[in-house]
């Protein structure tokens, strides 16, 4: 019964050789490449059954015309198997015109069947179509070509039939340019070097956005490297992969090398210069928090040579914008947006504008109150490259700070006017450590932030008319030319009454201004120390 099998064999080489003289049995030695189910080679010793049938017999016939069962070693995926060594293989077998072999290793058979054809028999070849190539012959018994005997049983040749020059043919093997897709496609034998050689040396075939041997590393002086997964720096040797949307085909991937390593240094910036860049928040503030980053992969073309990786805080971005949104380690960006990309390199930014471009990996970046550069978390599991990095930045709640985007230092709102210009003027809630602002950004560009007071302990009311707004981490997308966007997002007890809460805001601006199903709500309308403002708000950001 043929079954789905745990084995297979991703390359398979017939080398048939005979042994013996006329009176002792013909042997065929049989070599393969296993693998199992994951694709990994295999390693041991196993019993495995080899079956011979007639072409005639159906897949799934278990009538044979010769059956052995051998212990056979397996290193590292590579086995040889002297067949006829314990059942002998007779002389009228091989008359059959096709015949086929078939594998069964722990009580499971391999399909399909691979034939046996074009044989070379040392003890007796019983037909041999058209002229043979051979530098040396060589014999323990006596052979014959046809009727007429050639070497005798001392091994001397007595034929007088000429061998002309021609070449015996593998049917069945692989092509070394097609190991790593199974391809059955050519008459050509390769050694066992060249094999190992071109299945190394074959590109992985990777899903769209996979990479293959890269990591990210980064040392105690802050320089942070793309490099081979173990550490080891890449090279056309030993290159990475990563596959990246293709230009030349509709909806189709390309893997693409990446022969050499790229570098960043984000601890003073020697290497690569982030000083003074926004990446969309208000130019000058603190962020004294983590914020999730994605790394992309940047395909100018079809050579490796020049993709480049850059990181944005965007996790959406599937081509990169026009070049006033991109900057390089020297350079930032002419416009100031929350979908800025920083290439890693000194490449001319308008080189990769407009380019394919694949989220291959996420990390967090933070701009410290005491300089104004930002700087991008070290290595982890948890940071890089990989599914498991995207995973982690882009499903981890966030602290959101006080005193950016345009919020009043220490607090996490602003007032439309009025003549209010800093946190007296605001409603505060103390301890501010108890005033809980967080939010998380999924892969979808889909923010969630929930805004809460109730855990403080006291409140003291603002004195300013002007119309409160929280501030947002991320712009809203909306229509072009900024409309506004009115939603109810939670609740609140001001003056001691509760009172639903609705938020208005614009995809041109951070403040999102507060008001009730009661009126605008006004900085100096919190006037009881129990009054709270809870918030919840979903919204897509890119």
């Amino acid at each position: 019964m043929k079954q789905s099998a745990s084995f297979f064999l991703f390359f398979c080489l017939l080398v048939f050789t005979a042994a013996g003289h006329a009176q002792t049995a013909t042997t065929i030695q049989y070599q393969g490449t296993l693998f199992d189910s994951s694709g990994a080679p295999v390693t041991g010793n196993k019993a495995i059954v080899f079956r011979i049938f007639d072409k005639s017999e159906p897949e799934d016939s278990e009538t044979s015309l010769w059956q052995e069962t051998l212990a056979v070693d397996i290193s590292d995926g590579f086995f040889t198997a002297m067949l006829g060594t314990i059942v002998e293989l007779s002389d009228d077998l091989f008359k059959e015109s096709e015949l086929w072999v078939e594998l069964e290793i722990s009580g499971e058979t391999l399909s399909p069947r691979q034939p046996v054809s074009a044989v070379p028999w040392a003890r007796r070849a019983f037909s041999v179509e058209g002229p043979v190539e051979a530098t040396t012959i060589t014999s323990d018994g006596p052979m014959s070509i046809g009727d007429s005997e050639v070497v005798n049983a001392d091994g001397q040749w007595v034929g007088s039939i000429s061998i002309e020059s021609n070449e015996f043919e593998c049917s069945g093997c692989v092509d070394k340019d097609d190991l790593a897709q199974k391809y059955y496609t050519t008459d050509e034998t390769y050694t066992r070097d060249e094999v190992d050689t071109a299945i190394e040396e074959a590109p992985p075939k990777l899903a769209p956005g996979q990479t293959y041997n890269l990591s990210w590393f980064r040392t105690s002086d802050g320089v942070i490297t793309i490099k081979g997964a173990d550490g080891s720096d890449l090279t056309s040797e030993n290159p990475g992969y990563v596959s990246v949307p293709s230009t030349d085909i509709q909806g189709g991937w390309i893997t693409l090398a990446v022969p050499e390593n790229h570098q960043f240094h984000d601890a003073g910036h020697a290497q690569s210069n982030l000083e003074g860049w926004t990446f969309g928040v208000t130019g000058g503030v603190v962020l004294d928090a983590w914020i999730p980053i994605g790394i992309y992969a940047i395909r100018k073309d079809n050579n490796g040579e020049n993709l480049r990786f850059g990181f944005s805080r965007s996790p959406t971005i599937v081509k990169t914008g026009s070049s006033e949104l991109l900057g390089n380690k020297n350079d930032e960006p002419t416009t100031s947006d929350q979908n800025n990309v920083f290439i890693i390199g000194e490449d001319t930014p308008s080189d990769y504008a407009s380019c394919p471009s694949i989220l291959i990996g996420g990390a967090m970046m933070i701009k410290p109150s005491y300089e104004d550069d930002w700087q991008i978390i070290g290595s982890s599991y948890r940071a890089g490259i990989g599914p498991i990095a995207i995973d982690y930045t882009f499903s981890t709640t966030y602290a959101f700070t006080t005193g950016q985007n345009g919020a009043f230092a220490g607090s996490f709102f602003s007032v439309q006017s009025q003549g209010c210009d800093g946190t007296n003027d605001l409603p505060t809630w103390t301890p501010l450590e108890k005033v809980q602002y967080k939010f998380t950004l999924n892969r979808a560009g889909i923010i969630d932030i929930s805004f809460t007071t109730t855990l403080a302990e006291s409140m003291s009311n603002g004195d300013c008319e002007g119309k409160l707004a929280l501030i947002l981490p991320y712009l809203p997308i909306g229509e072009v030319g900024g409309g506004n966007f009115i939603i109810p997002i939670g609740r609140a007890k001001i003056g001691g009454t509760d009172k639903l809460v609705y938020g208005a805001y614009s995809n041109v601006s951070y403040p999102m201004t507060l008001f009730s199903d009661a009126g605008d709500i006004k900085a100096n309308m919190f006037t009881e120390s129990s009054d709270n403002l809870n918030i919840k708000l979903h919204y897509k950001a890119f």
